[in-house]
């Protein structure tokens, strides 16, 4: 059996149910996993050999092969984060299949680009981009309308972009995805919520956020999220903004 225990929230949760399936499939055991809600898919039933014991609890830094090599029956745990892609490359078709959502009700415009920006527990965390980030790349690109997708539109982080005449995008968390999986151009912040929102989309353009030192600094944690595509254009050097004290 491959038992997942979701961890925070629904951008590491997709991570560790599609760990999780990816096992569940190759094993041949039985996947226990709460469906996600508003992904369809996480709700198929994947049924193989329900062992209960010995109870294994998969490491976090772990290679696919490592596990599939030890046939021997077991219980396999997923309950940390598993975001390496290098797990994920191989399924990337089956992926975006098990955790489609589908559009936005209302679509960005096809010339328009789409930001992403997150605020919340990420001040306490120093995980902020700068809007320097951004501005850098919005003087790259041309394009008819600039939307931002965020969760504190009074953030005084967005003053900077009036002269751009921005749409705040700040639907529900669901809708919001929607919204940047249905951009042709996608700027990310560092989070896997916007990593998903551009995975799953058909974009033509993705940026992505190399900071110098935070989570998705390459080698300096257990994340690395980039992706092999020629779609992604990669950011170095972006700075992240002081961290809040708690």
């Amino acid at each position: 059996m491959i038992q997942v225990q979701y961890r925070d929230r629904l951008g590491n949760q997709l991570f560790q149910y599609c760990f999780g399936r990816i096992l569940a499939e190759e094993l041949g055991y039985r996947l226990e996993a709460k469906p996600l809600p508003h992904f369809p898919g996480t709700s198929t039933v994947v049924d193989g050999q329900a062992i209960e014991s010995p109870v294994w609890d998969c490491p976090e830094l772990v290679t696919l092969d490592e596990i599939l090599a030890d046939r021997s029956p077991r219980r396999i745990v997923i309950n940390r984060y598993m975001q390496q892609y290098r797990h994920y490359r191989p399924y990337r078709d089956k992926i975006r299949a098990w955790v489609e959502i589908g559009r936005s009700k209302v679509q960005p415009e096809p010339d328009s680009l789409v930001l992403h920006m997150r605020f919340g527990d990420f001040r306490q965390k120093g995980w902020v981009l700068s809007p320097d980030y951004y501005h850098a790349i919005i003087t790259q690109e041309t394009f008819s309308r600039l939307y931002i997708v965020t969760d504190e539109p009074g953030s005084p982080e967005l003053e900077s972009f009036v002269p751009y005449q921005p749409t705040l995008v700040t639907g529900s968390p669901i809708e919001s995805l929607r919204f940047i999986r249905s951009a042709r151009r996608i700027v990310l912040s560092q989070s896997t919520y916007s990593w998903w929102g551009a995975f799953l989309s058909e974009a033509d353009r993705i940026y992505f956020p190399l900071p110098r030192r935070s989570i998705w600094s390459p080698g300096a944690t257990f994340v690395d999220l980039r992706v092999d595509e020629s779609r992604y254009i990669y950011v170095t050097g972006a700075e992240t903004l002081p961290k809040i004290a708690e």
